[in-house]
């Protein structure tokens, strides 16, 4: 099945942006905590530079969202259209209408309108395709009435989505870390100072992937600007390594 060819975004984009940092080392240096995961996210794209991490709710509004007459759902089928377009098949991609919110985190207490597209692991449009798709339906919002509309497009597998288990109290790796904790709150207050809240081993993976395995994982406060790149460098001792 061929699609057809959509034009470059201009240099300009966000989004346009966001893959060329995925390509390069221009990660590095200070930036939020949220924009730096999203950066590296090249399985999900959405309508703001820093959206919430995952998970995030969604839920139904009460009414139809309106506007002038006419509502979101009556722009479903042209949004499939779209997401055709630019190669994301209709029985692998799941479109959403409903407030989303992410209660406790800032800004996120408040719903918002939004237009969520959850795309199968299997479905893989070229990479290109996920901000240029992302585009093109903020636009078709906007030119109806719907600017306020978040659009998010993300790959239920692939996007950087944490699940965590706890480990066994018999985990070999449980010593390791009992050993080396001290040195690693030193490293921490050393590296984020007040900016780091808690930190725990689990079970670790991303996705819906059932290969969890043994790791550190370490809160950090919303919000936080760090050179998260030049942090991960200098938390790689032997221990870290192993885990």
């Amino acid at each position: 099945m061929e699609y057809a060819q959509q034009p470059l975004t201009t240099p300009l984009s966000p989004n346009k942006r966001r893959r060329i940092l995925q390509e390069s080392s221009e990660t590095d240096g200070e930036m939020s905590i949220e924009r730096y995961l999203y950066r590296l996210d090249k399985y999900r794209t959405r309508s703001s530079e820093n959206p919430w991490p995952f998970p995030f709710k969604l839920e139904r509004p009460r009414e139809e969202i309106p506007c002038e007459g006419t509502s979101l759902t009556n722009l479903k089928r042209n949004m499939h259209e779209i997401l055709w377009m630019h190669g994301f098949e209709s029985d692998k991609t799941y479109l959403s209408i409903g407030m989303a919110a992410k209660p406790g985190y800032p800004e996120g207490n408040i719903p918002v309108p939004a237009v969520v597209i959850a795309v199968d692991g299997v479905c893989s449009p070229r990479l290109e395709a996920w901000s240029a798709a992302q585009e093109e339906l903020k636009s078709l919002l906007n030119d109806n009435g719907f600017g306020d509309v978040l659009v998010e497009i993300y790959n239920e597998e692939r996007s950087f989505t944490p699940f965590i288990e706890p480990l066994l109290p018999t985990d070999p790796v449980i010593e390791a870390y009992e050993k080396e904790k001290d040195s690693i709150v030193e490293c921490l207050d050393n590296l984020l100072g007040q900016s780091w809240a808690a930190m725990s081993l689990f079970k670790y993976g991303l996705g819906t992937t059932k290969k969890l395995e043994p790791a550190l994982v370490i809160y950090v406060r919303p919000r936080t600007i760090q050179d998260w790149r030049n942090v991960g460098d200098n938390m790689r001792d032997p221990f870290l390594e192993s885990t």
